[in-house]
């Protein structure tokens, strides 16, 4: 008998040394044949020999990890555990599992225990801004009555032009007006993506917390305290616009 399952883990996670290294103990137990590979932020492949030469890397610039698979087996392949780790670029994507496991065994009781295992190790390693990946969505909001916004604003400009009763005036007004409006989308959309980059750097899915990034851990830390209250502005900012643009078209 073998039973295929998978499962993920979506709370931002902080992997340190300790707890790869506890990970690797409890593979070494199950299995006889245990892989690392890292991909880069320049998108280069690493494969490592093992866990300390994994926790060797610099992690680094350009070397910087954004993903780690651990594939482990047996002998006879009947036995095959695949975890990945991975760091995403864009805060808009935080929905995305942080880790996803798929594995092949031959008894319940194996599974049970494999399951039970890594959900614990996971939580352990929680991230203590976790909890602001449920807010992810809300930029999807922020995106929908932005687009709410700019709808209105041709409907605006569109009877505003039709009223009008001279063709200079219409064409002064064409011109004038949707320069503007093309100049504050380009606004809007500038700073919603400059401030995906600072969240996503403040705020990471995944840290793989070793090398140079013990560093920048401190450095996030700050960043963190800073973005908070943006983050808060923003979303109610989102929403109050979003009921006075209701209010508006009824």
């Amino acid at each position: 008998m073998i039973i295929r399952g998978e499962f993920s883990y979506k709370k931002a996670i902080i992997l340190t040394s300790e707890r790869l290294l506890e990970i690797n103990t409890f593979l070494e137990k199950n299995y006889s044949k245990i892989f690392y590979e890292g991909k880069c932020k320049d998108g280069s492949n690493i494969e490592f020999a093992n866990v300390e030469e994994l926790l060797e890397h610099r992690n680094h610039k350009k070397n910087k990890l954004t993903r780690v698979t651990i594939v482990a087996r047996d002998e006879l392949y009947k036995e095959k555990l695949s975890i990945s780790f991975e760091a995403v670029r864009s805060f808009f994507l935080l929905l995305k599992r942080s880790v996803e496991v798929e594995y092949f065994t031959e008894t319940i009781e194996s599974k049970t225990i494999l399951v039970k295992t890594f959900q614990d190790l996971f939580d352990r390693s929680k991230a203590k801004y976790w909890y602001l990946v449920k807010f992810s969505t809300l930029f999807y909001f922020y995106l929908l009555s932005l687009v709410v916004y700019i709808i209105q604003a041709i409907n605006y400009f569109t009877n505003a032009q039709n009223d009008s009763t001279s063709t200079t005036q219409i064409s002064s007004f064409s011109i004038t007006h949707w320069s503007l409006m093309i100049i504050l989308i380009g606004l809007l959309l500038s700073a919603l993506f400059g401030l995906d980059k600072l969240i996503t750097q403040a705020f990471p899915r995944v840290v793989f917390s070793w090398g140079e990034e013990l560093q920048n851990d401190s450095r996030r830390q700050r960043s963190r305290e800073q973005l908070f209250w943006i983050i808060v502005s923003i979303i109610f900012g989102s929403l109050i616009t979003f009921i006075l643009n209701k209010i508006w078209i009824f």
